[in-house]
């Protein structure tokens, strides 16, 4: 997430506390850590052992009266690197049932291939194993749904109802950030899982534009740019101004005959293909 002086205030913080402070990191390499480190005390924590994270996995497993194959506790152990949290959500995968056969392994999944996957599923079980599996950020994970369902050439009708869906998971995670009530993120897949629909016309797209769009903005929009400067600045207005305000009434003049502006011949194009769009 984007830091808008955030650390900088905790820095300030942390030099005069009114009150003990206590902060955990998993790592401690980024630029932001290392300012902070310089303020405070730092104590590093071992992963813990393999050998006690199986007695405290098999302990939790008696109390929940659930069991996990001696392959699928290895597995779990291995994965976890040392942290418990990590492997208590792996294990609850697992035993709820969200780790199903798919004909791709999961295990560091990229978004790309996770919303791929979901709409080529042969199951709705399968199509949650590929959701649990995508470990990212839940903003992330909502964003490239959207982008995904919005460009891809589905009829009105069902893109309405996946458009409903994204909106919910969007809400939710929204209440999720407002509350801090983090024990709500379980049900962010569960409200994607409507999505499912085994449909080949949705694929992965990082752009919620379509590609069209974004070469005229791309290309076209650097002349826009270019002209709107030039006129804001004979006009007396902003650049904005002149591009939201300005430029549809200079176009219209122009296209009926009634301006005439001596510009440099680069800007013949642009305002030719603008015109044309003009009603």
């Amino acid at each position: 997430r984007g830091d808008y002086g955030g650390a900088e205030a905790l820095i300030q913080i942390l030099k005069d506390p009114t009150v003990p402070i206590v902060l955990a990191a998993n790592s401690d390499f980024s630029d932001k850590m290392k300012s902070i480190k310089k303020v405070v005390k730092t104590i590093s924590f071992k992963p813990i052992p393999p050998r006690l994270l199986r007695m405290y996995l098999e302990n939790i497993l008696n109390k929940e009266v659930v069991t996990l194959s001696p392959g699928s506790l290895i597995k779990v152990i291995d994965k976890s690197r040392g942290d418990i949290r990590s492997m208590i959500n792996l294990t609850q995968s697992l035993v709820t049932g969200f780790n199903p056969q798919t004909e791709k392994s999961f295990e560091t999944i990229n978004v790309e291939d996770g919303i791929n996957a979901f709409f080529k599923a042969k199951s709705i079980e399968e199509a949650r194993g590929v959701l649990y599996a995508m470990q990212i950020d839940p903003r992330q994970k909502i964003d490239a749904f959207y982008s995904s369902i919005i460009t891809s050439s589905i009829d009105k009708n069902t893109l309405a109802k996946y458009l409903e869906i994204i909106s919910k998971s969007d809400g939710l995670f929204g209440k999720i950030m407002k509350t801090q009530n983090w024990r709500l993120l379980r049900y962010l897949n569960e409200t994607l899982l409507e999505l499912y629909q085994n449909d080949d016309r949705i694929r992965y797209s990082k752009y919620n534009l379509s590609w069209p769009l974004l070469n005229r903005i791309r290309w076209d929009g650097r002349k826009i740019k270019s002209l709107s400067l030039l006129m804001a600045q004979k006009l007396h207005l902003s650049r904005s101004s002149f591009s939201t305000i300005g430029l549809p009434y200079v176009l219209f003049c122009i296209k009926n005959n009634q301006l005439e502006l001596e510009l440099e011949e680069t800007f013949g194009d642009i305002i030719k293909k603008e015109m044309e769009l003009i009603k």
